[in-house]
Formats: C-alpha cells, structure tokens, sequence
C-alpha cells in the first residue's frame, strides 16, 4: 500500500485509487464494521486523529455560529477550543454539527486520516481491500459511531483523552463544568465523586505527602485525629486542592491525583501526520458582540486567520426589495387621482419622488416603499368630504337587507321587538282567526256553484 499526497491518490494491490473516491466508499461503513476490523487487526488508533477528524469538521461550523445557537457560558469555553479533548469535542459536534452532510464529512476526514498514517499504524493493501467489499449495513447515529471509533483509539505518551495531560488540566479547569468532570472520570471507568468521606480525604492526604516526602509517623496521627471539618479547615490553611465537598478545580485536581496512579494503555504510535486542514483553528471570542444580540443580527462572534468579512453575507435582501416594489406598482391606478384632487400637498410630493436619480436605485426603493403609508393617510383625510358621508349613510341604509353570507351582520337579527312580535300569542291567535275566515269564505263559494 502507498499514499501519493501530492496527487492524493492511494495504491492498493497495484492499482490507483483516488484518496477522496476511497475514503468516501469507506464512510458507509457502520461504526460496528469499523470497530471489529480494528479490534480483530490489533490496530490502535491514537486518539488523536480521532480528535483531528472532530476538529475539521467543527473548524467549518465555527465560521458560520451564530450568538443564538449556543449558550453564552459556552461561547466562554470555546476560548480554550484548541485544547479539547476527545469528550469535549464530540460534546461540541453533538451541539453545533447535527446534519447528516457533517457527519457524512467527519467519517471522510476520519479514513483519510487513517490512510495518511498507514505507515504508522501499519495498515496493509489485504485490510483497505477487506473494508472495501464489506456489506453496507445502516448507519448509527454520531453518538453511537462515535463511541465504536473511541473504544479503538488508545492514548499516545503523555496524553489523556487525546490532549496533552499539562495542557487538558488548564482547559478543564477553565473551560468545563462539575458534570463534566464527572462524565470524563466515568468514560474511563473512574470515580471522581463531588463528596468525599473522611477515609476518602485521609488517603489523598497520605498520598499526597508522601509523594513530596513529607508524610511522617507524626503528621499521621495529627491527621486521623481531626474531624472532617477540621480537616476541610486544614487543606484550606495549607493551601492543599483538597476537601470533602469539593470544587469543579478540586475534582479536577482530584481526577489528574487518579489517573497519576492508574496506568493508561498507550498505543505504539509515537508520531502521526496532521495535515493543516485537520489542525483547529486559531480563533478569538468576541463576547462583547453577545450583549444585546438578536437572532437576526449578522455581526461575527468569532474571528479565525484570514477572515476578510466582518458580517455574515445578507440573506436575499435584494428578492425581498424587489418583492415589495411589485406590489407597490399593482396598486391601482384609479387611486391616484382621486389623493391628486383631495390632497394638495401629496401632489407636490410626487414630483420628488420622480426626480429621484437612477443611479440611487436604493434611495429610489426606500422612497416607493413609504408611498403605501402616504396612500392610507391621504384616504383617510377624503372621508371627510361631504360626498363621502353622504355615501356612508346610503350604506347604512342598505345594511339593513339580508345578504347571501350576510345573516348575522343583519341589524334586524335578534332584535328583541321583532322576536317578541314573532313569537307572541297574539300573532298565534291572528293567524287562527285569518285561517278560519279562509276556509268559510271558500265553503261559500263552492255552495253557490252547486246550488
């Protein structure tokens, strides 16, 4: 197997096959496949390229964050970005990342960087092959292929969840909460409690001293004899990052006191080929911007090298302008003669509005836009012409006939005088009577015709 990195192309069993056309195919793979084939191969990923692969994806999404998509405690965080571990970083994707193009893009930059360092994880023509002619199976979500990819990485020399173990201490402390620390403890099987018991806190302590020498006979028995509080008291008068009830720094300090007593399975790997395109971005948080941000606003948060533009680019204004300036033109044209004769001075208007040059097409849409607002204002000072109410008390004539879809705006509807002529027992005897005298008047008629 070899890799050709200036023309990006891989050879396998003799034949060239361009880096993204593989790496591509090799993305469908479910993150169980890949898992198996690593675990079965005896290949270790360092954690690192796993953290790579997260980083250029999430380098993308950056450029384009608006305040309202994050909380502003973690526009704080991503200060320390560059820093990440592996736990905080698919935290990050899980966030800011949630489309299936990105994932899509995170499994690519994943496989290239695995065929990039095929020489240091020992990758051969035989694995790449068995890969290619797997079945494709469906896909996890990123939460679940991202667990299968972490369970086949290990840590390089002086690492501790893909970051530098001097450099993660400093970015937990500033850059993670209480929940955090607890959940990175738990990913590796360890216990980094919020409380601890005064058995607990006596066997950090011994630790503690004896790493620096200090632990005597003496300051045994001085220590065993005080009370939880007094030992709280204690730690807190030497300074010590210790305590039964601690602190997101004293967790912190806590989990690195474990981990300096665990042993880390560490992978042969030593060195790894990190591309400028997988490395994280050097960014700047304006938090300044966030004050007062509203979620149509377009100022940039975070700034990154060579970022030329200070806004994100305007969405469609220039179809919404001319949206606007259809509908003023269908206003009708009858319209305009009558606010000519009524109002004077909306005549003397017009002509400002025509002499506008064609060179400030803006200037010219910002004006056609406020003629609307002149219209209605003009329609409401003709009402009061005396020809208009004499029309309006027409109308108020004529409201009184029922229309097809008018019953209820009918005035007569539910009048209580009408109802109570309706429904009165008078009404009831008049038409008895009307029908009575009908029925003797017909008898009579029919009597002369036969006699």
């Amino acid at each position: 197997m070899e890799y050709n990195p200036d023309r990006k192309m891989v050879t396998i069993f003799g034949k060239n096959e361009k880096l993204d056309t593989l790496c591509n195919r090799l993305s469908n793979l479910n993150g169980d496949q890949v898992y198996s084939m690593l675990s079965n191969r005896g290949i270790a990923l360092p954690r690192r390229i796993n953290c790579l692969a997260l980083y250029s994806v999430i380098n993308q999404r950056l450029k384009t964050l608006h305040a309202s998509e994050l909380p502003r405690d973690y526009f704080q965080r991503l200060k320390y970005y560059k820093e990440f571990s592996e736990y905080q970083l698919a935290n990050l994707f899980s966030l800011i990342c949630n489309t299936e193009e990105e994932f899509k893009l995170y499994r690519v930059n994943l496989f290239k960087l695995i065929i990039i360092n095929y020489v240091g994880l020992n990758l051969t023509d035989g694995e790449i092959k068995y890969l290619k002619d797997l079945k494709k199976l469906p896909m996890e979500s990123f939460e679940d292929y991202q667990q299968f990819i972490s369970a086949s990485c290990h840590e390089q020399q002086n690492t501790f969840d893909g970051q530098d173990i001097n450099v993660l201490k400093d970015c937990l402390i500033n850059s993670a909460v209480m929940a955090d620390i607890t959940a990175l403890s738990g990913k590796y099987g360890l216990s980094v409690p919020k409380t601890l018991k005064k058995t607990e806190l006596l066997e950090v302590l011994f630790e503690y001293y004896a790493e620096q020498d200090k632990l005597s006979n003496e300051l045994k028995v001085e220590l065993q004899s005080k009370t939880l509080a007094e030992l709280n008291t204690y730690c807190k008068s030497k300074k010590l990052p210790f305590s039964s009830s601690m602190t997101k720094n004293e967790m912190v300090y806590y989990l690195f006191y474990i981990l300096a007593h665990c042993e880390i399975v560490t992978t042969s790997v030593n060195r790894i080929e990190e591309p400028e395109e997988f490395l994280p971005l050097d960014i700047t948080v304006d938090m300044s911007v966030i004050r007062g941000f509203n979620v149509d606003d377009t100022r940039r948060i975070i700034h990154y090298p060579n970022d030329e533009l200070d806004e994100f680019p305007p969405l469609h204004q220039e179809e919404i302008l001319e949206e606007v300036v259809e509908e003023i033109e269908e206003i009708p044209v009858e319209e305009v003669p009558q606010i000519e004769e009524t109002t004077p001075e909306v005549v003397e208007e017009q002509p400002q509005v025509e002499e506008t040059p064609v060179e400030e097409e803006m200037v010219q849409e910002e004006v056609q836009v406020e003629q609307p607002e002149v219209q209605v204002e003009t329609k409401e000072e003709v009402v009061e012409t005396p020809q208009q109410e004499e029309k309006e008390e027409v109308k108020e004539v004529k409201s009184n006939k029922l229309g097809l879809n008018e019953v209820m705006e009918n005035e007569l509807q539910n009048d209580e005088r009408v109802m109570k002529y309706l429904y009165s027992p008078a009404k009831r005897i008049f038409i008895g009577i009307s029908i009575v005298l009908l029925l003797a008047i017909i008898g009579v008629i029919i009597w002369f015709m036969f006699f």
